[in-house]
């Protein structure tokens, strides 16, 4: 009786499962287009100039030429994923036998043209001192378009909430100034991390990798925050949920069968 009644609530949820999935995606309908496009090889164009901390402008072919670089596309008043990717990159590089500023160096560019030095400097107090030698780099829309094409990197701006929906990772560009690779999620393995700068700098080129952890996120237009998108994972669990219940019932009620009959 009691396995019973656990499959008739599994089943009587699964209706609103799919409703409140229903409900989530078309939330997230602006992520559809925030995602990573992998252009392994793809060379960094020149001329791109931004403005660093200080104001002053810096080209960004100053940063690439003799060191690879760990690029990321990020907003700098993100409310949350932002902090969460630079902060896990910050621990991750912290773990790496490399030292940026010496061995590579690392460049977070702002996503948001309205965006400038004041912001830089406020995302610089945030951080982990192990990120002393990071360039913080703002710009107009211009070079910001440019490079998020040059690397793939697509998000979207949501108006009516005043946010921007965008994938979670970075670039390694190496420097030849092609991209090398792609290492996606909050926070990268040291290990991948140290591969992926050891690779770069022999200007040897990665190959596209599955973007799992990038779209575990969704962005959260109501709330204007992000939050892990496990709807789809649910979905799947709840299938095989049912799937072992009715198993288990009707293994249950096999040897209730065997039972009766030997009895």
């Amino acid at each position: 009786m009691m396995v019973r009644r656990c499959l008739l609530t599994a089943l009587m949820a699964w209706p609103a499962m799919l409703l409140a999935h229903g409900d989530v995606a078309h939330q997230d309908a602006t992520l559809d287009s925030a995602r990573y496009e992998q252009r392994i090889g793809h060379r960094i164009p020149s001329g791109l100039v931004f403005a660093d901390e200080s104001g002053q402008p810096l080209p960004f072919e100053s940063l690439i030429g003799d060191q690879p670089l760990v690029l990321v596309m990020s907003w700098f008043d993100c409310p949350k994923l932002c902090p969460m990717v630079l902060d896990g990159l910050a621990r991750s590089a912290a773990r790496v036998d490399f030292m940026p500023g010496r061995d590579y160096r690392v460049a977070a560019v702002s996503i948001a043209p309205d965006e400038g030095p004041a912001q830089a400097r406020a995302l610089r107090a945030g951080l982990d001192d192990g990120a002393g030698s990071w360039a913080l780099l703002t710009g107009s829309s211009g070079p910001i378009d440019r490079l998020a094409e040059a690397v793939g990197f697509r998000y979207a701006y949501d108006a009516e909430a005043d946010r921007y929906a965008h994938p979670a990772g970075l670039v390694v560009i190496a420097p030849d100034g092609r991209v090398s690779r792609y290492l996606f999620g909050l926070s990268p393995d040291p290990n991948d991390l140290e591969r992926a700068l050891i690779d770069a700098s022999q200007g040897q080129l990665g190959s596209v990798v599955q973007q799992i952890v990038l779209r575990c996120f969704r962005y959260n237009a109501e709330s204007g925050s992000y939050s892990l998108a496990i709807w789809s994972g649910l979905r799947i669990a709840a299938v095989l949920t049912l799937g072992l219940l009715a198993m288990l019932v009707w293994w249950l009620h096999r040897r209730a069968q065997r039972s009766v009959v030997h009895g």
